[in-house]
């Protein structure tokens, strides 16, 4: 089986009229099964950097490449879950986890399904419309459709912001299992660095640059 490779090569990015780029000359390259923290203060450019690498924003020059091809040929093999909920909010959880599934291709496997919103306590608030769901509840739903849809990249910025000390030790345990049965990479954005340091192969501090 081939090792995922993702890479990222010299890319710039500056918002519109802004005259300094925010991402100047960025190169990293990762392989399958890690877990990548971004940890640095706010401003440095860990959400930029992290919505250009999903493909939310366009960089201006540089490449991103996943397995040698082109990240714009290879996105329906990345979730990003951004710091603000993107699930529909008159759909229920449930359907927002159907949508997503039908949207990437996907057939819902049913056992694991079962499975994680058991674990992540959602089996009463499943039929809950997003609009009405707490923030954690949004959070565990992403999560879920990210570990069934199984993505060679996963990119979540603050992914453990509104969980409580349970879920995120469930989710941490799933991230490394997810990246290691799949070959896969998780990049994660995290305020706590000594956190990331306790889950993480690799830590990529934005305070640097």
């Amino acid at each position: 089986m081939q090792t995922t490779y993702f890479e990222i090569t010299d890319i710039y990015f500056k918002y519109r009229k802004a005259q300094d780029y925010i991402l100047n000359g960025l190169s990293f390259s990762f392989s399958g099964n890690s877990i990548i923290g971004i940890y640095g203060d706010n401003g440095t450019g860990k959400t930029t950097f992290l919505n250009c690498i999903s493909g939310v924003y366009k960089i201006e020059k540089g490449e991103i490449t996943l397995n040698g091809k082109n990240i714009e040929k290879n996105r329906n093999n990345i979730f990003f879950i951004p710091n603000e909920s993107i699930l529909f909010p008159y759909l229920t959880l449930y359907d927002n986890i159907i949508f997503f599934m039908d949207y990437f291709g996907k057939s819902l496997d049913k056992n694991r399904f079962e499975h994680f919103i058991d674990r992540y306590n959602l089996k009463q608030q499943i039929n809950t419309y997003a609009a009405q769901a707490s923030s954690g509840m949004l959070k565990k739903t992403l999560i879920i459709i990210a570990l069934l849809f199984e993505p060679q990249i996963f990119i979540a910025d603050e992914l453990f912001n509104g969980l409580d000390e349970k879920a995120k030790s469930s989710i941490i345990d799933d991230i490394k299992r997810y990246v290691a049965d799949n070959d896969s990479i998780a990049i994660l954005s995290v305020h706590n660095n000594m956190f990331l340091q306790s889950i993480s192969t690799e830590i990529i501090d934005f305070n640097t640059f």
